[in-house]
């Protein structure tokens, strides 16, 4: 998924690909492939896209990569099954 900003728009305003694929005169496998990156959109279909999602060009299509590196929060401690079940029989914690 190239265009994330892209494919979030048409699913927000539930637009269905063979409508967009017709406002821009292409097939439908056309206009797959262009989503997926694999050809490249022109300018003026990037336009009508724009205009007819009422967005800027410029935000659906901008291409979104997640940063190079991602660190996630190490937890605390690990959990204690143990701890977890005893509390869990006398009606502490719930699942």
């Amino acid at each position: 998924m190239l265009f994330r900003n892209l494919e979030w728009i048409i699913g927000l305003r539930r637009v269905r690909r063979f409508e967009l694929a017709k406002i821009l005169q292409i097939s439908e496998p056309a206009f797959s492939s262009r989503l997926a990156g694999q050809r490249p959109f022109t300018p003026y279909e990037k336009q009508r896209i724009a205009e007819f999602l009422g967005y800027q060009a410029d935000f659906l299509f901008a291409v979104v990569a997640p940063p190079r590196e991602m660190r996630l929060p190490q937890p605390t401690r690990p959990a204690d099954p143990v701890r977890i079940l005893s509390a869990d029989r006398a009606g502490g914690i719930r699942a």
